[in-house]
């Protein structure tokens, strides 16, 4: 089988855009007024370290009201796939799925491979489906393999891939995980530098349409 494997974050869409749209709407379903100073505070916070985020987050006074815990928990469930049409064109404007779907025509199958949290990252997927048909697997499933990062991930220990013999190219934008995981598996790789976004743009986007 001949697969084209590809990274989520970054590569397909970038992260900053789900997490602008998760504060947004957070913002907004909770009648908090400091929308702007909610996600420039988090693009800060976020670049300095990812650990401990929202501790952060809420010590700069952002979302009152709530405590770190709650605030995990909806940024880990929340469901993009509530968006109407003119959102879902945000969501195509600014990812990068479309010149890696349209590349995936020249293999048998398209999958997705993706760290994180498995929840959140199956949602920001999901969301996709709605203008992209086919528009990939995702694996390293807890259930499957629970525990297990990209870089050491083996197809061979996937039940859909275990016998089969397979080949194919790995895209992301991670040497250390993305690369690891196609030498692992004896695939090409091709590194790629998406993860770009005009903020301000972003913002008017999603202000125009709200």
């Amino acid at each position: 089988m001949n697969i084209l494997f590809s990274d989520f974050d970054d590569t397909l869409a970038p992260e900053l855009l789900f997490d602008v749209l998760f504060i947004f709407d957070f913002s907004k379903s909770n009648s908090i007024d400091s929308f702007d100073k909610a996600i420039y505070d988090f693009i800060q916070i976020k670049k300095k370290s990812r650990k401990n985020v929202f501790d952060e987050f809420i010590k700069k006074g952002n979302f009152k009201g709530f405590n770190v815990k709650e605030i995990v928990k909806h940024y880990q469930t929340y469901n993009f796939n509530n968006f109407d049409p003119l959102r879902i064109e945000i969501l195509k404007k600014f990812s990068f799925f479309q010149c890696i779907s349209d590349r995936s025509i020249d293999f048998d199958e398209f999958w997705i491979i993706t760290d994180g949290n498995y929840g959140r990252q199956k949602n920001k997927i999901a969301a996709f489906n709605y203008f992209y048909r086919n528009s990939g697997n995702i694996i390293l499933d807890p259930n499957i393999a629970p525990n297990i990062i990209k870089k050491n991930f083996f197809l061979s220990e996937h039940k859909y891939f275990k016998n089969k013999k397979i080949s194919g190219l790995m895209i992301g934008n991670s040497i250390d995980a993305d690369k690891k995981f196609a030498d692992n598996n004896n695939l090409d790789f091709q590194l790629v530098h998406n993860n770009d976004v005009d903020i301000e743009e972003l913002l008017v986007a999603i202000k125009n349409i709200t």
